[in-house]
């Protein structure tokens, strides 16, 4: 698209990856609250990837 500009990747880079940590912790919460002390037993939500 036109918005990504060629030679700063690196701030889409960015805003992709806080986006992906926003969307795990909202998942946790979800989870947390619909789960309660079971959603503790899942690995905390994660994805498999460090960091998030």
């Amino acid at each position: 698209p036109k918005i990504v500009d060629p030679d700063d990747v690196e701030t889409l880079q960015d805003l992709v990856i806080g986006a992906i940590a926003d969307a795990s912790k909202a998942a946790q919460n979800v989870a947390s609250e619909k789960l309660g002390p079971l959603a503790g037993g899942l690995g905390g939500g994660s994805l498999g990837l460090p960091g998030f």
